[in-house]
């Protein structure tokens, strides 16, 4: 696994953890910091991710609520929601990031920590945001 990918994942259990938590988890935020695969420049993407996700939340929600068809957000998969918002954080607040690397990389992290469906959901909810997006 390359850091980014790496970086990316440990983006995605920070904003898991803050769905419950409304805080940012401290001790897993210690824990990153120490991995010695983390190098200044992924701790900054990081941090930037997470800030992006948690400062921009209900806009992203709202991309969502728009896009699950069928499901209101509260009824959405925790490891779903939290990838979806990392992956629209991504499409719409970091211009570094392709859009299709967001999506492909949201969909990876699915298969790992969710469902065997939620790849399928996690891309299609995406694709109608990338072509919202991409207009």
């Amino acid at each position: 696994m390359n850091n980014r990918m790496k970086a990316r994942e440990y983006a995605y259990k920070l904003i898991f953890s803050n769905i419950f938590t409304g805080d940012r988890d401290e001790v897993l935020f210690d824990e990153i910091k120490a991995d010695s695969d983390m190098n200044d420049e992924d701790i900054k993407y990081i941090n930037l991710t997470y800030d992006n996700v948690i400062n921009n939340q209900d806009d992203i929600k709202g991309y969502i609520s728009k896009y699950s068809i069928g499901y209101d957000i509260s009824r959405v998969y925790k490891p779903d929601l939290a990838v979806l918002m990392l992956a629209i954080g991504e499409m719409k607040y970091n211009d570094e990031i392709p859009l299709g690397v967001a999506i492909n990389e949201a969909v990876t992290i699915s298969k790992k920590y969710s469902t065997t469906k939620s790849g399928s959901f996690v891309n299609g909810l995406l694709a109608s945001v990338y072509k919202e997006l991409n207009v």
